[in-house]
């Protein structure tokens, strides 16, 4: 394990950066695109990613999946939690594996979805102190394919948007 002051840790962090530094904008850009205009500063939220980013490095084990899976839950977690936590005053843990806030908002629209994409949200954001998964691990465990559990993920997210807007009365 590298020292947590040493230089090569700041080598590791600064090729890790420059390696995945696109995966940050890129999910700072799809996080921003379902909020209104103007309501953060992206650059804040480039740098929760990065944060995230070196967390997420700092706790992958290779053994249980794939980097690039692990940090991109990890990464889209911390953004949201920071906007948020950021935005809407809400009490957020920054440990980007779990959720400790009182989000009573969430939850009644977290009872309108299926099961199944009920699961899939509350795990890929950790939710109510559940650890986030990766989409390969809730793949595993719902036995569907990984692209599966992102298209549940995205129609569940688009339906409590739906939902919180007035669109749709009842989520079924």
């Amino acid at each position: 394990m590298v020292s947590p002051g040493s230089s090569r840790r700041k080598i590791l962090y600064d090729e890790l950066l420059e390696r995945h530094g696109a995966m940050v904008e890129g999910i700072v850009s799809q996080v921003s695109r379902r909020f209104p205009p103007g309501l953060f500063d992206s650059r804040d939220l480039v740098h929760e990613g990065v944060i995230a980013l070196m967390l997420a490095a700092d706790r992958f084990d290779p053994d249980r999946g794939v980097f690039d899976d692990y940090a991109n839950v990890v990464i889209r977690g911390s953004v949201l939690r920071s906007i948020v936590k950021g935005q809407w005053g809400w009490s957020v843990d920054v440990d980007p594996d779990t959720i400790e806030a009182p989000l009573s908002d969430v939850r009644e629209l977290l009872m309108e979805l299926t099961i199944p994409q009920r699961y899939v949200v509350v795990r890929s954001f950790g939710l109510d102190g559940v650890k986030a998964m990766s989409d390969d691990e809730m793949a595993v465990q719902l036995e569907i394919r990984s692209s599966r559990v992102s298209t549940i993920r995205m129609e569940a997210l688009a339906l409590m948007r739906k939902i919180s807007c007035g669109e749709v009365q009842d989520g079924r």
